[in-house]
């Protein structure tokens, strides 16, 4: 009485174990030992692992012994949970585990161990077809890991999920399929020989059921396994009484009474007698069957007994019923009831899962004439029973019946109407998501058309500001407020590119261009920019680039734009002290990661804050806000460009002591020597070739007399076109560019000084009267070198020959 037909993959694929590995390998054996612990004890099993975690992550070892041995402990973990009767815990576990070991590639046997536990767990929450689904792709993976012997624990797994839908015939062929496949294993071989003596025993086929029962019993014993000897034993034993051997049936279950008495298979004693008391039934020895059911009810609990135990309920109710105990036997047949409906519905779902379709009105109401055709042969049974006894017996158990058919009818109509109910919930919710959806996308196009459409505008009205501030007899008053009208638009077009550059995120369009580029100079323009901001704080600017590399593969445009936010936000919110920009590699090989550092000694974040600055439009508090300006968007952006760029951006900080905000991303070296095009590096003004855009040629001539004792060469070009030309075709090592000659135009300063770049030359660019708002444009464009006009000689050659002489500014400092 009672199969036990439980998770005997899971048992099989613990029990493998690699004696060669236990010998060398002290984490391999301290698995075997968690393996042994959850057949046994699944409780201390699961204490064991978090040690195993623990371990698992020691530094010694490659990166890829350590990801395999922390997804080893995970496995294992997720078996101990599966045994535990808490497979949502497991499911949750293998959801990060299973991901990881896929993208590490190379572990096919352990990515199928992780796959077969989440089948499991998936079969113990009613998901056939995703156990299914996985059991196939486990078998896949063991077979690329050349594992016969997992390929066989899968195989048997499937064919327990078509046991489950009671398809004998499928379940029959793929536990033959699984001791072809593999027999080198007497636990595999006891598993799968009890899985076809299931299969044979409820389909009615005794005589096979006793044979393999026989040979898996053969098996345990070889093993030395008290716990599986007594439930092969049980098995067994109620084949034997279902084919009429009773005699046999009884030496059986005395067997299992003697191996129970003691150890671990102790705990299979509620199933013992259990076994006893059906034998005993069958022999109509009352008495004898009532002590053994007592006991068995007594150690298992009745109304916590498992799917196994249904069979006790049913023996229970005729014992108690014979034995003149009308009340409990009632209390036993709803236990009994209970349990055959859900093994009826565990059927008919996994049936439906496997043939991929849902019952239809038609066979449930087939279903529930069945359980009605069953239910009034019951009630006929009781009642014959209750005509030898009194008439008041029979009619309190027809009336008991009665009411139990009610809760039925009852219990089946509301699972109705709640499933009817969270299918039209669900409809609306999608619904809902598809509406929000779509709201998202238009509020985002809106975003990113508006911003585009007050830019061209804007773009004309900053351009006519610079014209008239170009006039050097304007009015000093007049000059005044057009210098605040140009800074408030500037500040405007510096909202409409961070509004665009969201917009860009959410729509998914934003792009990295990585390529070859000079990191040291970028990092040292990006320090320098900053510098006369800081020195009007008092605060010092300090840059430690350490052994980085000169040049990187990476998109330089959309670096810089991280990094001049950063120190941006440090100086704004740094009163006293120093802001210190660094860069350091770390890893090795392809695993090397750049980070750069950006420390300041300002106001610092409280701790619970850390990760809401990163949203859109967050700030700190509002008072910061209202004293030193910003919308809250430059870190939002920040985040996204560095996780565009493979990396992300992190900050830690003390509240009162500093911030520090750490960019990281992957390292790609870009080449040592200098790139086509480029110069030999020159330290000495007086070394430099020199290209001059002036579009005057009287101013050309001034130029010439200023600079021409200067420089080792002078070469003059009236705009930006013949100015990339020339540095494209001859080169420069110095670029002095006169802003009107530009058009007074910020993005035609940034082409200039790209080009610049390109060639390792330096630049400075001659601006009339430049305002704050026209210094933060050009400076977020690259230009480092601004000097404002007009500038006598005695002036401009000093501060020229300060970009080598500086030991920040120097040849790296080039815009």
């Amino acid at each position: 009485m009672g199969k036990f037909y439980a998770s005997w993959a899971a048992l099989c694929l613990l029990g493998g174990t690699a004696a060669g590995a236990q010998a060398t390998d002290p984490f391999a054996a301290r698995v075997a030992d968690v393996r042994a612990q959850i057949m046994v004890d699944p409780r201390a099993a699961l204490a064991q692992t978090d040690a195993l975690r623990a371990e698992a992550h020691r530094p010694d070892g490659t990166p890829a012994t350590r990801t395999a041995r922390a997804a080893s402990a995970d496995w294992l973990r997720a078996e101990a949970l599966i045994a535990l009767n808490r497979p949502q815990d497991a499911l949750r576990l293998l959801a990060t585990t299973l991901p990881r070991v896929a993208a590490s590639g190379g572990q096919p046997k352990l990515q199928a161990e992780l796959t077969m536990a989440r089948a499991g767990a998936a079969r113990m929450l009613g998901r056939v077809q995703e156990s299914l689904r996985d059991n196939q792709a486990a078998f896949r993976l063991f077979g690329l890991a050349g594992d016969k012997r997992g390929q066989a624990v899968a195989l048997q797994n499937i064919g327990t999920i078509y046991y489950d839908a009671r398809d004998y015939p499928n379940a029959l062929r793929y536990g033959r399929q699984s001791i072809e496949r593999y027999s080198g294993d007497r636990l595999l071989l006891l598993a799968a020989r009890n899985n076809l003596g299931n299969a044979y025993l409820d389909w009615g086929r005794h005589r096979e059921a006793e044979a393999e029962y026989q040979r898996a019993l053969d098996a345990a014993r070889k093993l030395g396994s008290p716990v599986l000897t007594v439930r092969i034993l049980q098995n067994l034993a109620r084949a034997q009484a279902e084919a009429g051997h009773l005699d046999a049936a009884d030496a059986t279950l005395a067997t299992a009474f003697r191996i129970a008495a003691r150890g671990a298979a102790g705990r299979w004693r509620p199933a013992r007698d259990g076994g006893g008391a059906g034998g005993a039934v069958k022999r109509d020895r009352i008495d004898q069957a009532t002590r053994h059911i007592d006991r068995a009810l007594a150690a298992a609990g009745a109304t916590q007994a498992a799917l196994p135990l249904r069979d006790f309920h049913h023996a229970a109710y005729e014992i108690y019923r014979r034995s003149g105990r009308p009340e409990e036997a009632l209390t036993q047949l709803e236990a009994f009831k209970r349990l055959d409906d859900e093994a009826r519905s565990l059927a008919a779902s996994t049936s439906a899962a496997l043939m991929g379709a849902r019952f239809d009105f038609a066979n449930q109401n087939l279903r529930i004439a069945e359980l009605r055709a069953g239910q009034a042969e019951r009630d006929a049974t009781i009642a014959r029973a209750d005509i030898r006894f009194r008439n008041a017996l029979m009619t309190g158990l027809l009336s008991a019946a009665a009411l139990v058919s009610l809760l039925l009818a009852i219990g089946f109509v509301s699972i109705r109407r709640s499933r009817n109910q969270v299918r039209a919930a669900n409809a609306t919710l999608t619904e809902t998501n598809v509406a929000l959806e779509k709201a998202l996308a238009a509020k985002t196009e809106f975003f990113a058309t508006t911003s585009h459409e007050i830019r061209t505008p804007l773009n004309g009205i900053l351009g006519m500001t610079q014209v008239i501030l170009a006039d050097r007899q304007l009015d000093p008053t007049l000059r005044r407020r057009i210098e605040l009208l140009h800074g408030s638009g500037e500040t405007m077009r510096a909202l409409v590119d961070d509004i665009l550059d969201m917009a860009k995120i959410e729509t998914g369009e934003l792009r990295v261009h990585p390529a070859e580029m000079d990191l040291r100079r970028l990092l040292e323009e990006t320090a320098q920019v900053w510098t006369g901001q800081a020195e009007t704080k008092r605060i010092a600017i300090q840059l430690d680039l350490g052994d980085v590399p000169a040049r990187i593969v990476a998109d330089e445009v959309r670096l810089r734009q991280i990094v001049f936010n950063l120190i941006s936000n440090a100086v704004k919110f740094t009163d006293r002290g120093h802001v210190r920009l660094s860069a350091a590699v770390d890893g090795e090989g392809e695993e090397e990661t750049l980070r750069i550092a950006v420390e300041d000694t300002g106001l610092g974040i409280p701790a619970e804050r850390l990760d809401d600055i990163f949203d859109s439009f967050a700030q700190v508090d509002g008072g910061t806000a209202r004293r030193h300006g910003g919308t809250g968007l430059g870190l939002a952006i920040c985040r996204n460009l560095a996780r565009a760029m493979g990396g992300d951006v992190t900050a830690t900080s003390i509240l009162g002591t500093g911030s520090t905000f750490t960019l990281a991303i992957p390292l790609v070296r870009g080449a040592v020597a200098a790139g086509p095009g480029q110069r030999p590096a020159v330290e000495r003004l007086a070394d430099a070739e020199m290209l001059v855009v002036d579009s005057n040629p009287l101013a050309q001539g001034v130029l010439r007399a200023m600079l021409g004792g200067q420089t080792a060469g002078l070469s003059f070009v009236a705009d930006l076109d013949a100015a990339v030309h020339h540095l494209e075709t001859q080169g420069a090592d110095h670029v002095l560019a006169d802003g009107v000659a530009l058009g007074l135009d910020p993005d035609a300063a940034r082409s200039l000084a790209e080009a610049a770049r390109a060639v390792g030359a330096r630049m400075t660019l001659l601006w009339p009267a430049p305002s704050a708002a026209d210094r933060d444009a050009l400076t977020t464009r690259g230009v480092v070198h601004l000097l404002a006009m007009p500038i006598p000689a005695c002036v401009l050659v000093p501060a020229l020959r300060m970009l080598y002489e500086s030991p920040v500014a120097g040849r790296g400092m080039a815009a």
